[in-house]
């Protein structure tokens, strides 16, 4: 008599979590500290977030559109260097959402946090939630700023 095979199960890998889901590319060239802040925002959307996306030169922003309906993508962060060598930062609704459009004034890359820190307590545990979205000093009244408002409150989850 033969035994049939155990099946395995696959209690290590996590269930597809629900929610917003994010990709965040770069268009251009960015640099050295610009691809690290790139890095540094996947790092802090992680739980949603695609952290090891790998973006090749000639792709295009129609192909992260496609495929990100394919796996349940529902916000695109892009990331580019200006003529001036401003970094821009546009917030993209996927696939017919409105995008936004900001001017990174400055910034502060993750690495130069931790190294400040007298006990630098960063361990993995921390990027399993998803971050705390404060959305202050915005006056609802004007359009421009409830459109802010209801973009990134909708990017997070809300449980």
């Amino acid at each position: 008599m033969v035994k049939s095979r155990r099946k395995k199960k696959r209690t290590h890998i996590a269930e597809d979590e629900e929610g917003p889901h994010t990709f965040v590319v770069n268009r251009g060239k960015l640099g050295k500290t610009g691809l690290r802040l790139m890095l540094d925002i996947r790092k802090c959307l992680e739980p949603l977030t695609a952290r090891n996306l790998k973006a090749k030169k000639y792709n295009k922003l129609k192909d992260y559109i496609h495929v990100s309906s394919q796996f349940g993508v529902s916000h695109l962060l892009l990331l580019s260097k200006s003529l001036l060598g401003y970094i821009n930062l546009r917030v993209c609704k996927v696939p017919r959402g409105p995008t936004l459009s900001f001017r990174v004034s400055s910034y502060t890359l993750l690495k130069d946090v931790v190294s400040l820190m007298k006990r630098a307590k960063t361990t993995q545990n921390s990027y399993e939630s998803a971050p705390l979205l404060i959305m202050n000093g915005f006056d609802e009244t004007i359009p421009h700023h409830k459109l802010i408002t209801t973009t990134f409150q909708n990017r997070y989850d809300r449980s």
